[in-house]
């Protein structure tokens, strides 16, 4: 391997660590905020006062299976890349799915503002989808470089 092979490589494993840490961080901020005066938090995954998942454990059971498969692959997985990419683009498709479900919401003909105030977009989701988006940029970096998406990340 030559010298610039190996330092493509290594960033794009740290490319993907930081957009796995990026989102495992999300799924346990705010995804929604509402209220000016009395605040209602909507998390990916909630932890008090009372455990509640909100699509957040998916997202978080991907992204441990990807950094598991990014530091040592099992040996009943043949193709690790292929794997990471599948996750990599479910990833995608999830938090465009909950960015969606968030502007469905405000978009409802029935939704009223309540006492409560407009909800807003909260940090969590932001992370999520800023996370995603970096896991498709390597994708699609290592695509035009290589011309194939088996990414080899050893």
């Amino acid at each position: 391997m030559t010298i610039t092979k190996i330092n493509h490589i290594k960033f794009k494993r740290k490319i993907i660590i930081i957009a796995i840490f990026i989102s495992i961080i999300g799924c346990f901020l705010p995804w929604q905020l509402e209220g000016d005066v009395v605040n209602l938090i909507t998390c990916g995954i909630q932890i008090y006062p009372s455990i509640n998942d909100n699509g957040g454990i998916f997202i978080l059971l991907l992204n441990i299976f990807i950094f598991i498969l990014l530091m040592k692959t099992p040996k009943i997985i043949k193709e690790p890349q292929k794997w990471i990419n599948i996750i990599s683009i479910t990833l995608v498709f999830l938090s465009i799915y909950h960015f969606g479900r968030f502007l469905l919401y405000l978009s409802d003909p029935h939704f009223e503002p309540s006492e409560l105030g407009i909800p807003s977009l909260g940090i969590g989701l932001i992370l999520i989808i800023i996370g995603s988006i970096l896991l498709l940029f390597v994708l699609i970096i290592d695509f035009f470089m290589t011309n194939d998406l088996n990414i080899n990340f050893r």
